[in-house]
């Protein structure tokens, strides 16, 4: 961008005697002024927190340990740090740093720059861009904002934001956003036309402004916990023109629409808005067993905002939610899972396979198990063995409303793409987006509720054993819930890891072997195999670690310390 040649990890042209050291590569090497970069991750009292103190020592003697080597070989290092980042400085500061040390700024022509990276690229790094801005426009609109608030929403960010780098993103965009919503009203306003958007606020304003409207005496909303800013601002003003009495359905327990504009607050705090209101809840329920339902209510109730629910069916039904473990891939599990489906609810029994995002399918596609084909423009599913189960896949968000026979849910485990999703939205659409809720996961969890009971018979969830999602903790064997081929986590008495410092160790059973691991897996990956936590965990005299039954050569058991074998301390036989 500002015309600095540069090669990004640049073999060192000198080796280093210590032989623990791999092939040196530095970030950057300025080729044209014979310098190098090294964007350091610490914070501003050079420390790494992030890491574990083992890993954070590491760390920080890497840094000295280059800038010894640079100085050995007479090479100049630039260092720029992660806190300047978070501070949302580094770019300035990156400047400032070049600039003092003979670095020549020359920033290119910028269409230049565009027809470069659009040509000789692809569209991706404008089409997540492009998405951005489709959902910013329509999030927007959705809350009846007019393009003159546009500046207003900047001065409002700006002026409560302390990172200057964020102020900047926010401000260029939201610049971006005011040129594209002009052009695209234009666009309308020249095909005569208007979008959904528009026909729920011109439609509101109409009646605000007093045109005739039908004398309604009811007023009926279905899936009112999806109401959105500008649909509620339609339906008041329908009510208050025509004094009817409003009826609304819906359920606050799936709510799962806040990225679409929803405001489950419109939902919860119905009183506040209406005035007075009668609540007739229906309690009865006729496609889950109650066995299932007492699972999943105790599961979204976690969250002490949603709304109390006494769920009662007449069907009964032992083990109706399935969590089957998997250690690799889980193509093996699927197969099982669907061969146990079969086997005891017949060839005909439906089989609705869900996905927190669209992106499981290519696990069902990957699998070899299934032949995909078109059908009038939709995409079928064929299980290969047995060709003649029904069967279907659909995202949570897509399956709202909808049943089968039995249900599978794929790739539950925690990770950005898992279940519960952890990717987070832009910053910038929080200037758009309802407020959102201080429970963790709250829609997450909401979400989690309408998967598992869209099954008439059973759920099964399958379940990555190394890296399980968070809610999976939340689950225990019981006459409604059975885990098949998941490791059995024993928890001891919360003894601290000694690696990480944040986790607590388990004992863990896997394939009849037991050993110690890290509740932080796998972002620490502390274990001790062949051990077993003592019941009374006592710390170790030497390291400060803590103490436990190990199993040694000719299986002769002791008591060692978990920093083994950083720390060799040894007490006395113990028999196993």
């Amino acid at each position: 961008m500002n015309g600095v040649n540069y090669e990004y990890e640049k073999l060192y042209p000198f080796e280093s005697n210590d032989p623990s050291r791999k092939a040196y590569r530095p970030d950057f090497y300025l080729s044209d002024y014979d310098i190098y970069l090294e964007h350091f991750g610490i914070s501003k009292d050079f420390t790494v927190p992030w890491l574990s103190p083992v890993e954070e020592k590491k760390y920080l003697e890497g840094i000295q340990w280059k800038r010894s080597f640079h100085e050995e070989h007479k090479t100049k290092l630039l260092e720029t740090y992660s806190y300047y980042n978070s501070e949302g400085i580094l770019l300035k500061k990156l400047a400032e740093i070049l600039n003092a040390n003979g670095v020549a700024l020359k920033p290119r022509d910028f269409s230049d720059v565009f027809n470069t990276v659009y040509a000789s690229k692809s569209n991706k790094y404008f089409s997540e861009f492009m998405n951005l801005c489709c959902t910013f426009i329509s999030l927007f609109k959705s809350n009846n904002y007019r393009i003159e608030q546009i500046e207003i929403l900047k001065k409002n960010y700006c002026s409560a934001e302390p990172n200057e780098f964020l102020c900047e993103r926010t401000s260029l965009f939201l610049n971006i956003i005011k040129v594209i919503l002009a052009e695209y009203q234009n666009h309308l306003s020249a095909q005569n036309a208007i979008d959904f958007s528009d026909m729920i606020n011109l439609a509101a304003e109409k009646v605000e402004a007093g045109c005739e409207i039908t004398p309604y005496k009811y007023v009926i909303v279905d899936e009112y916990q999806d109401i959105s800013k500008s649909r509620f601002c339609f339906l008041k003003a329908i009510v208050e023109k025509s004094r009817a009495k409003l009826f609304c359905v819906g359920d606050d327990w799936q709510a799962i629409y806040r990225f679409a504009g929803s405001d489950i607050s419109l939902f919860t705090d119905f009183e506040k808005y209406f005035g007075y209101t009668k609540i007739l809840k229906i309690e009865k329920t006729y496609r889950n067993s109650q066995n299932l339902i007492d699972e999943a209510s105790r599961f979204v109730l976690k969250n002490p905002m949603q709304l109390k629910k006494d769920l009662r069916s007449d069907k009964k039904l032992d083990y109706p939610l399935v969590f089957w473990g998997y250690d690799d891939e889980p193509y093996k599990t699927i197969q099982f899972a669907v061969n146990k489906i079969i086997s005891e609810f017949g060839i005909n029994s439906s089989i609705l396979f869900l996905g927190r995002t669209n992106y499981e399918r290519e696990i069902l596609k990957k699998s070899g198990l299934f032949r995909f084909y078109k059908r009038n423009r939709d995409e079928c599913i064929e299980y290969i063995p047995s060709p003649e189960v029904p069967i279907d896949f659909l995202s949570v968000h897509k399956s709202k409303g909808l049943e089968a026979d039995n249900v599978i849910i794929l790739n539950f485990k925690n990770d950005k793409l898992g279940f519960p999703n952890q990717i987070a939205d832009d910053k910038v659409l929080n200037l758009v987006l309802t407020n959102a809720e201080n429970y963790k996961f709250a829609e997450e969890r909401r979400l989690f509720y309408v998967a598992i009971t869209r099954t008439r018979n059973r759920t099964f969830v399958l379940t990555d054993n190394k890296n399980p999602s968070p809610f999976f903790k939340e689950f225990t064997e019981s006459n409604s819930v059975c885990f098949v081929g998941i490791k059995k986590v024993e928890a001891t008495a919360q003894t601290q890891c000694p690696l990480c410092k944040t986790g607590n160790l388990y004992k863990v059973e896997h394939e009849g072997r037991y050993f110690v691991g890290c509740s932080n897996f796998p972002k620490c990956r502390y274990t001790l195999h062949d051990a077993t936590i003592l019941l009374n965990p006592k710390k170790c005299p030497s390291c400060g670690g803590f103490l436990v039954k190990r199993k040694g050569k000719n299986s002769h058991w002791f008591v060692g310390c978990t920093n083994y074998p950083h720390c060799e301390y040894t007490e006395q036989i113990v028999k196993p």
